[in-house]
């Protein structure tokens, strides 16, 4: 019986290590936003292509509903001073150069982090009943908003990257992969990725696509919060397969400021841990959103 408990203790330690990595909370379904002038509904279509060794590409799937983009404070915008992106390469230019702008200038803003947990499943019966059990602990709503003072722009997109956007149009789906909406006084630009499949971690995220936007969890990650506990759980595989990401922003028409941004990043992972003489398998559907406001 201590036998038993023990194991189970140990099991339960390895899916609560899954899941504080992977950030959860179960997102609900994405509604539209109301109808705009659409700039730009077309890109151009590209071939997919394998960006390293490390990365192989999956089947396109079909993103969720878009959301509402979330408050933008008005800024003023006497004089336009850019015109509308039109071509998916304008868009995604337009695009880079706001991130970049952001990230260099370390305006102040706000931070509200969406957990996202989903479906587990698993080889074992045992595990799939316990990830029942375990995931209805954890969140579900977003978590409080962080203010970060200007200056401070230590959780901006990419962290630990000197790039805010390095976004490139081959990694988009080929189809309405990027688009311009024309919102006044400023733009509303909406990049979606194709789906990315990975064999491990990334040890350096800028040789894969997503990491071209998105804070990204990668191997150094795992390994700081697993070591600690290596002498119960020992994680072999951590492979995850990206899907439906996408980055929703506002971008002031007169100023090239990033008034907002929502990055959608989620992933079904494959993982392997070795827990005392057993070895567990499970997929698990997890990511987050992030939705950033800026102050100026």
């Amino acid at each position: 019986m201590k036998k038993n408990f023990t194991g189970i203790l140990s099991i339960l330690l390895a899916f609560s290590l899954f899941f504080s990595l992977a950030a959860c909370g179960k997102d609900e379904k994405e509604t539209t936003t109301a109808a705009a002038t659409t700039v730009a509904d077309e890109t151009t279509t590209v071939e997919e292509t394998t960006l390293d060794s490390e990365t192989t590409v999956a089947e396109e799937t079909t993103l969720p509903e878009e959301t509402t983009q979330p408050g933008v404070e008005s800024t003023d915008t006497t004089g336009q001073t850019t015109s509308a992106p039109i071509t998916a390469a304008e868009i995604v230019a337009y695009y880079n150069t706001a991130a970049n702008k952001a990230k260099k200038d370390k305006p102040a803003y706000t931070l509200t982090t969406t957990n996202i947990i989903g479906d587990i499943t698993s080889s074992s019966g045992l595990i799939e009943g316990l990830a029942k059990k375990v995931v209805p602990m954890f969140p579900t709503d977003p978590l409080p908003t962080v203010s970060v003072e200007k200056g401070n722009g230590s959780t901006l997109p990419v962290v630990g990257q000197n790039y805010g956007g390095k976004v490139e149009v081959s990694s988009l789906l080929d189809k309405n992969g990027a688009t311009c909406v024309d919102k006044g006084s400023y733009y509303e630009i909406t990049l979606k990725f194709k789906p990315e499949k990975l064999n491990g971690l990334p040890t350096d995220v800028t040789k894969i696509r997503h990491g071209q936007a998105f804070n990204m969890l990668t191997q150094q990650l795992v390994d700081n919060e697993t070591d600690k506990f290596k002498i119960i759980v020992k994680i072999e595989k951590f492979a995850p397969n990206y899907h439906d990401s996408y980055v929703k922003c506002a971008i002031d028409k007169a100023t090239g400021n990033m008034l907002s941004g929502t990055y959608y990043c989620v992933n079904n992972s494959d993982v392997v841990a070795k827990v005392g003489f057993s070895t567990i398998d499970a997929n698990i559907f997890f990511g987050n959103k992030e939705e950033f406001t800026y102050k100026y």
